[in-house]
């Protein structure tokens, strides 16, 4: 190979305030790819055993792919691993904007960053210069005041990772956001709280290095066939975002209401991409995107009236709207740009708000419990006054910043949180497509649609390189469980190279991704060497997992959605998800009853080579 990679690694000490380059293994490079196998192969070497999300063991690495940097479509994007103290298991977070891209461009492949600082610090890596400077005047600011503080201080071309108030109290939902304003974010299970509790504020990197290209020529005439069609493809998403599903969303009984509980939501219209075009300030790209799918609106948050900055994305309307029985644009807009500028899940803050407001109807807490804001259904100055309360932990909001599960036990009802493995669902229904009860029961990081994306495979999408030729009858069940497995190792390889997902509605397939590989990297591989590496990234991640304690009994479903007609156009159907549906995926995959790969398996993908986890004992129960 003669492009795509630096093979370097930056490690960061931040206990003893030191750096050093590594040189990146090139059977994990070759094995992974980079991104998010990369990531967790130098998680796992660089962690001490058994370490908490918490504790100083616990590595956070930032891992680009060997299509970031490059002109590739959709590839400015990054991997964020390290252990999820909401989960406590494998956590990982993918996020677009140009902090990959500078990374990359800095002249490194990934960053590990190891222990924890002694004072307030954020990490300068300005091309081969890198240094640790105090932060006690960023700390306890906002994202965008710190990421404004920071750009004045440093000057100009750096691209940022914050935490805000929330990952500094520690908050298990807690955020990393990159590119202040335009929040770019790693968003799931806790990563903000990690970067807290290293005491590291941020992250600012400037790069300006060429990523060296194996074939340009190639590379280009790709682009040239490829970007066109892309952007003609996927124009709906440019126009409309990730908003413009909503209605369609609410349609097929996918939005999720009144805490999972409810058929339809007839004010759909009113929080869907089409009413939020009319309020526009202009259009986000990450880097590399031909897309386009962000979108930038007036802020109408306390200090930053009338500042642009990052618009509402499908699942915050579905978790800050719809869930939670919110109908005015304005009040969701806001609770999200909060979330945004206080550094918080906007899924997961949802979830655990629409668990308390469950709490509040059913009698377990008053309004004297949440500091006298009334926390019911369709309050919006209630969810406005409650989101500080939960990033700063201040009064009720400390009960509430563990997340939906913690809070549900601790009100005797843990079937008011709808969560898998202590993570909040996202904002599709596994009702309306069923192959998503499966992928978020056996998702590695919890309740998470984009490791598999299979629904997207019921409704629209295809790749007949896989055997999907035409999308899937969503509440058909033949062939599901080998689909969700063909799709989790598919996004495997997405989110290890760096496509982003939505590139599929644009007409990537896996043929392209090879295509695209070779010109980069000189490497070439078949279609079905892909999925390999893709099927040896989701086990690999699943054999970390299972190490830090996750099992068969983790792979299920909140028990409402198992057995709860929600109504409306699902009217009939239930989750889907049993024993037997769980063994067929486990013999598929090569996995035993407990949900541990095998060491056959482990063998196989060649694992053994990777990592220092053992597999499931051979001659083990398989029946």
């Amino acid at each position: 190979m003669s492009g795509g990679y630096w093979n370097r690694v930056l490690v960061v000490d931040l206990e003893q305030g030191t750096s050093r380059d590594e040189v990146l293994d090139a059977g994990a490079r070759d094995l992974l790819l980079g991104g998010s196998g990369l990531g967790a192969w130098l998680w796992e070497h660089h962690s001490a055993a058994g370490a908490g999300a918490l504790e100083p063991g616990n590595a956070l690495v930032f891992a680009t792919g060997p299509l970031t940097g490059t002109f590739a479509p959709t590839s400015g994007r990054h991997e964020v691993v390290t252990r999820s103290p909401e989960t406590g298991a494998y956590g990982e977070g993918d996020a677009g904007g140009t902090f990959g891209t500078a990374l990359k461009r800095a002249g490194y492949d990934a960053l590990v960053i190891t222990g924890s600082a002694a004072r307030a610090s954020v990490l300068v890596v300005d091309g081969d210069q890198v240094r640790l400077e105090d932060a006690g005047d960023l700390w306890g600011k906002d994202v965008i005041d710190a990421d404004t503080a920071l750009r004045a201080r440093l000057g100009g071309g750096f691209s940022t990772a914050l935490i805000g108030p929330a990952g500094e109290r520690l908050v298990l939902m807690a955020n990393i956001v990159h590119d202040g304003a335009d929040a770019r974010v790693a968003g799931r299970g806790g990563l903000g709280a990690v970067m807290g509790s290293k005491l590291l504020k941020g992250i600012a990197v400037r790069g300006t290095k060429q990523v060296l290209v194996h074939d340009p020529d190639a590379l280009k005439q790709l682009m040239r066939e490829t970007v066109p069609a892309m952007r003609e493809r996927a124009i709906g998403m440019h126009l409309f975002g990730t908003t413009g599903g909503v209605q369609r969303a609410e349609e097929a009984g996918d939005l999720p209401i009144r805490n999972w509980r409810d058929g339809s939501f007839p004010q759909a219209a009113a929080l869907s991409g089409e009413a939020i075009a009319e309020r526009l300030t202009g259009r986000y790209h990450c880097a590399g995107c031909p897309i386009g799918c962000g979108r930038t609106v007036r802020l109408h948050v306390e200090g930053h009236e009338g500042h642009n900055g990052a618009g509402l994305e499908y699942e915050s309307v579905g978790a800050l709207g719809s869930l939670l029985m919110l109908t005015d644009l304005d009040v969701v807009e806001q609770a999200a740009s909060l979330c945004n500028v206080l550094g918080l899940d906007t899924i997961s803050t949802g979830g655990t708000l629409a668990t308390a407001m469950e709490a509040r109807e059913l009698g377990l807490v008053t309004a004297a419990d949440t500091d006298g804001i009334d926390l019911v259904w369709g309050n919006g100055e209630a969810v406005l006054a409650m989101i500080p309360r939960v990033a700063r932990r201040q009064g009720f909001g400390t009960r509430l910043a563990d997340g939906s599960r913690t809070f549900a036990a601790s009100v005797g009802h843990l079937e008011l949180a709808m969560e898998v493995k202590g993570m909040e669902l996202p904002a599709h229904d596994p009702r309306a497509y069923v192959s998503l009860g499966l992928g978020y029961a056996t998702a590695t990081r919890g309740a998470c649609h984009l490791q598999g994306f299979s629904y997207a495979f019921e409704r629209a999408a295809t790749m007949p390189e896989i055997g999907l030729t035409a999308p899937m009858d969503r509440f058909e069940h033949t062939g599901k469980v080998a689909m969700v497995k063909a799709t989790q190792d598919l996004m495997g390889l997405f989110d290890s190279l760096k496509f982003c997902k939505f590139a599929i509605y644009g007409g990537l397939n896996l043929t392209l991704m090879s295509q695209f590989l070779s010109a980069v990297t000189g490497r070439r591989l078949s279609t079905a060497e892909l999925m390999e590496i893709g099927e040896r990234i989701y086990t690999y991640k699943r054999l970390l997992a299972t190490r830090m304690g996750i099992s068969r009994a983790d792979d299920t479903l909140p028990e409402r959605l198992l057995s709860t007609d929600r109504g409306g156009s699902v009217a009939g159907h239930v989750a889907w998800l049993d024993a037997d549906v769980l063994n067929e995926y486990y013999d598929l995959r090569g996995w035993d009853r407990l949900g541990i790969p095998t060491a056959e398996t482990v063998r196989r993908l060649s694992i053994d080579q990777l990592s220092t986890v053992d597999p499931a004992p051979e001659g083990g129960d398989l029946c």
